[in-house]
C-alpha cells in the first residue's frame, strides 16, 4: 500500500469527520455554541501541534536561516489573511450545517453540504479564472439530479424545507471557503488548517457577541460529546488530515476522500436509526459520483472535499 502509515492517518481523519454529525446529535445546545467550542478546542490543539513542529525546525536551523524564515513569514501575511477569511466561510458553513443536522438528520444534511464542490466547479470560471469544460458541467448536473432525488421524499414539511435550505447555504459557504482558500499560495499543512480554524472561531465568536448567549446546560453525555468533537474530531482529526495529504498521491486522496460522507450516512443509519428510501440512496450515489467526476483531475491544492 502506498505510504501505508499516511494512508491510515488519512482514513482515520475521514472517519472522525464522518462522526461529527453523530456527536453533534448528542449535544442539546445551539449550533453556535457547538461550533464555537469546536473551533476553539480544535484551534488550541492545532496551535500546540504547530508550535511543537515549528520548534523542532528551529532547533535544526542556523541563525541566518531563522532570519530568512522570518522574512518569508512576513511576506506570507496576505496568505494568512486569505486563510482567515476562508475559515470565516467555513465557520458560517458549520453553523448552517449543524442546524441542518438537527432538522433533517446527519445523512441527508451531509450529502446536501456535499454539493459544495459542485458549486465550486460552476463558479470557478468567475472567481478562480479556471476554465469549465463539458465534463465539469456534466458533473454539476449529476450532482443536481442527485439532490433532486434526495429532496423528493424529504421536503414534506416546514422543518424539512428549512433543513435542506440550511444544508444548501452551508454548501455555498463551503464554496466560499474553497475559493478564498485558493488565494493562499504558500502556507500548507497544519499551519493552513490552524489559520482557517482561527478564522472560523473568530466569525462565530462575533455572531455570539452580537446575539448574546448563555452557558448551555448539558448532561454528562453532552459535555463528553462536545469535548470529543472539539479535541479529537477537530483538533486531532485536522492534524491527521493535513499532515497526511502532502505525502499521498492525488488519486488516493480523492478516492478515499469519499469515505467521509459515506461513513456519515452509514453511521447515521446505525447509531441514530436514520432511514433512507431507495430513491434517496440513489440520490446519494449520484451526488458522490458527480463530485468525484468533477474533482478527480484537480490539483491537490484545490482542497479535497471535506466537511472537516
Amino acid at each position: 500500500m502506498e505510504n501505508s502509515k499516511e494512508t491510515i492517518k488519512y482514513i482515520t481523519s475521514l472517519v472522525l469527520f464522518g462522526m461529527n454529525g453523530i456527536l453533534a446529535s448528542q449535544i442539546k445546545a445551539d449550533s453556535m455554541i457547538i461550533v464555537l467550542v469546536r473551533t476553539f478546542l480544535g484551534s488550541f490543539i492545532l496551535l500546540i501541534a504547530f508550535m511543537i513542529k515549528n520548534r523542532k525546525k528551529q532547533l535544526r536551523k542556523t541563525a541566518e536561516e531563522n532570519k530568512e524564515n522570518r522574512n518569508k513569514a512576513s511576506k506570507n501575511r496576505s496568505d494568512k489573511i486569505w486563510l482567515l477569511l476562508s475559515g470565516a466561510g467555513m465557520g458560517l458553513g458549520w453553523l448552517f450545517l449543524y442546524d441542518s443536522f438537527q432538522m433533517i438528520g446527519v445523512g441527508i444534511a451531509t450529502m446536501t453540504y456535499y454539493c459544495g464542490p459542485a458549486i465550486v466547479l460552476l463558479t470557478a470560471p468567475i472567481f478562480l479564472t479556471e476554465k469549465i469544460n463539458k465534463n465539469k458541467i456534466a458533473s454539476f448536473m449529476i450532482v443536481v439530479f442527485g439532490m433532486v432525488l434526495m429532496m423528493i421524499q424529504t421536503m414534506d414539511g416546514k422543518i424539512a424545507v428549512r433543513g435542506i435550505a440550511s444544508g444548501l447555504i452551508a454548501a455555498v459557504c463551503y464554496a466560499v471557503m474553497i475559493i478564498l482558500g485558493r488565494k493562499n499560495r504558500k502556507i500548507e499543512g497544519v499551519e493552513c488548517a490552524l489559520y482557517q480554524l482561527l478564522g472560523a472561531f473568530g466569525i462565530v465568536f462575533l455572531f455570539i457577541c452580537f446575539k448574546g448567549w448563555q452557558v448551555p446546560v448539558l448532561e454528562r453525555n453532552g459535555w463528553i460529546s462536545l469535548l470529543i468533537l472539539g479535541i479529537v474530531n477537530t483538533g486531532f482529526g485536522c492534524y491527521l488530515y493535513f499532515s497526511a495529504i502532502p505525502l499521498l498521491k492525488i488519486q488516493t486522496v480523492t478516492i478515499l476522500g469519499y469515505l467521509e460522507p459515506l461513513s456519515a450516512v452509514v453511521m447515521g443509519m446505525i447509531f441514530l436509526g436514520e432511514h433512507m428510501t431507495f430513491i434517496q440512496l440513489s440520490g446519494v450515489v449520484f451526488v458522490l459520483a458527480g463530485a468525484y467526476l468533477g474533482e478527480r483531475k484537480k490539483d491537490i491544492r484545490a482542497d479535497i472535499p471535506s466537511s472537516v
